[in-house]
């Protein structure tokens, strides 16, 4: 079920005629309405939020909007999003279509991703993903760009400066060529040393006249980033009907990884190297037609990854790790659409992928070369039965090779009721399924070639409400879901030292999220709105132990916090803008038996808040400066985001944004 209004802004409209007026910005405000989306879970984030975040990344955006959590290895480290309770592994991500994930980590690292190569994300929530991905247990967020149509040239950069000399700089520009062929042109570049202080409660030493042991103030000298990419985008329209599209992505990324707080090699003098680097090249070409009334689109694709990661010591010259992996993935899509009458339409998708990965582990010199072909069909059919009633059957299969999925079949129905149509109520049923992914089954060391597919069923229900007056909007969702998966893969250390995955034979993830939404229209001039998101998530392993020594029966998992909130307050009066952010998450347990004995067990819960302030003027008619103070953790809490990783205190960032 689609929840979420669209906002859509209009600007900057082509003369039609010699007397046309161009209008200022429009907000177009509704529920859409498509029975393809019939009792499905899915939170979009507009062109116009992403294009005034200050923020670096899309991840961040996400959690700003979204009660979900992010597991992330400390500012500056890797970054992933846990739906519903679910692992970071269970969220896939794409990019117009290309799936991001790497092929040897098998997991989509939102840290980077900056907002500059997306125009839109929508997120799927659990079942809401069938058709989406190849993976329907947690969900799926796909990321988005668009044409331009507009005039001849229009352009924004930005430039940035912050704490811990964190530096930013981007450009953006579209054009169109002629009234068939417009095109799109992207590039940035970020950096930071990210030398921010945090007192390490993990040590202690003596204090200045050695009369008592204190913690430590220290230096966080793991963490320095570079980043820089481009995106550039043709559009051709063949004919009224027929269009051609290419959108290419190029990123380089050069990061040190942060050490716990535990490590000696968070001191700059120990000459400790943990670094990664990153060049990934994406890319794909995509021609939509109408043919004898079926939309068809046709699209092909390509990731290339690059990854090398090592750790050693530069003192004495000894490496106790370095990794080099090359992923090349291609996939090939046929999707046709067709509306038979207003009440009923068909949907079919086919795809084909190759993926392809080669690790060398230069450290055991240990080098695996695997690819795989995968096989997805996917089919829905939708009908309206009254103007009330609605529904959604989906059916998908995928072959990994010579493992079948079977069938994975996804009902949803809407029912909207009341005379105002103002109340929703809908459902849903799935079957989840995933295979393992070739980080799963062959990376080097602990790859599980015999890992079980990650299967089961799953439910939801949704009650949407909407509010409206001339001034004020109020919109109110509650969705409870439940998910019993059977093979959960989970990684987890072996008694060699390195991590390994293993099949739990049992996991239930359940529980309730609730949104409320507050627009007030206070003039022409001023605006006031609120968002609050919560999520009531329970991950418990079911699995029965094999041991006396196995307390994780009945346990919450690993790095999943019950207690999920974030709130939003944004307020514009002329030219100013406010845009308060609250984020809470509650306690999280580091080991599968939530063992709360030592200081290593648990993760304390935390808060956190961030305060953008925006002043806008024109320069000309159509040009436009945008002066924004960021302040991040504006309470300066101390808090970790995993286990000996701390996150920074309060800090600071300025920006200027100049638009044509």
């Amino acid at each position: 079920m689609l929840t979420a209004w669209i906002d859509a802004k209009a600007s900057n409209y082509q003369n039609l005629t010699n007397d046309t007026i161009k209008l200022e910005s429009v907000t177009v405000r509704q529920k859409a309405k498509s029975p393809y989306l019939s009792g499905k879970n899915i939170s979009k984030i507009s062109t116009t939020e992403i294009a005034n975040s200050s923020v670096n990344n899309i991840g961040e955006i996400v959690l700003r909007k979204n009660s979900i959590y992010s597991q992330q290895q400390g500012r500056g480290g890797a970054m992933y999003l846990s739906i519903r309770g679910t692992g970071k592994s269970h969220t896939e991500v794409t990019w117009n279509g290309i799936p991001l994930a790497s092929s040897m980590y098998g997991t989509t690292d939102f840290s980077l991703i900056p907002t500059e190569v997306i125009d839109q994300a929508s997120i799927f929530y659990g079942g809401s993903a069938t058709g989406i991905s190849s993976s329907n247990i947690g969900g799926a967020v796909t990321l988005n760009t668009f044409p331009y149509y507009g005039d001849s040239l229009k352009g924004k950069f930005n430039s940035s400066i912050g704490s811990f000399h964190t530096y930013k700089a981007s450009a953006n520009l579209k054009y169109a060529i002629s009234n068939k062929f417009s095109a799109t042109s992207k590039a940035y570049y970020s950096s930071s040393k990210n030398d921010f202080t945090f007192v390490n409660k993990y040590k202690v030493v003596p204090n200045e006249d050695k009369t008592a042991w204190v913690n430590p103030t220290e230096t966080n000298h793991m963490g320095d980033w570079e980043t820089y990419g481009v995106v550039q985008e043709l559009f051709y329209r063949l004919s009224p009907n027929t269009k051609l599209s290419f959108h290419y992505w190029g990123q380089y990324n050069n990061r040190s990884i942060p050490t716990l707080a535990t490590d000696s090699g968070n001191n700059i003098e120990n000459n400790k190297e943990n670094r990664s680097k990153t060049i990934s090249h994406r890319g794909s070409l995509v021609l939509r037609t109408l043919l004898n009334e079926w939309n068809l689109q046709l699209s092909s694709a390509i990731n290339y990854e690059k990854s090398h990661y090592w750790n050693r010591d530069n003192q004495t010259q000894y490496t106790f790790y370095d990794d080099l992996s090359k992923g090349t993935n291609s996939y090939n899509k046929i999707s046709v659409y067709r509306q038979l009458d207003p009440n009923l339409s068909l949907r079919f998708n086919m795809q084909y992928n190759l993926l392809h990965i080669n690790s060398n582990n230069r450290t055991n010199s240990i080098v695996v070369e695997k690819t795989r072909q995968q096989k997805i069909a996917f089919g829905n059919i939708s009908y309206n039965f009254n103007d009330w009633i609605s529904s959604s059957f989906s059916l998908q299969s995928q072959w990994n090779e010579d493992r079948y999925s079977g069938i994975i079949p996804c009902l949803g129905a809407s029912f909207e009721l009341m005379d105002d149509k103002k109340l929703t109520i809908s459902t849903q049923i799935n079957r989840n399924y995933r295979f393992p992914t070739l980080k799963d089954q062959y990376s080097v060391p602990g790859g599980n070639p015999d890992l079980k597919e990650e299967k089961g069923w799953a439910y939801s229900l949704a009650f949407d409400n909407e509010i409206s007056t001339r001034k004020l909007d109020i919109h109110n969702l509650a969705t409870l879901y439940y998910s019993n998966i059977d093979n959960w893969i989970e990684w987890k250390p072996s008694e060699f030292g390195f991590w390994e995955p293993t099949n739990r034979e049992r996991v239930l993830a359940y529980g309730v999220e609730l949104s409320n939404q507050i627009l007030w229209t206070i003039n022409p001039k001023a605006s006031l709105s609120s968002l609050i998101n919560y999520n009531y998530a329970r991950t418990i392993n079911k699995t029965k132990p094999k041991s006396p020594n196995d307390k994780s029966y009945n346990k919450q998992l690993p790095y999943t916090p019950q207690h999920i909130l974030s709130t939003t307050l944004q307020g514009s009066y002329k030219r100013w803008d406010l845009l308060c952010t609250w984020i809470v998450n509650s306690k999280q347990f580091s080991t599968s038996s939530n063992d709360t004995s030592n200081a290593y067990g648990t993760i304390d819960g935390y808060h956190y808040g961030n305060v953008d302030l925006k002043y806008h003027h024109k320069i000309k008619r159509q040009n436009k400066l945008t002066y924004t103070l960021s302040i991040m953790n504006v309470t300066n809490t101390t808090y970790e985001s995993l286990v000996a990783q701390p996150m920074p205190g309060i800090n600071f960032q300025i920006s200027i944004d100049y638009e044509f």
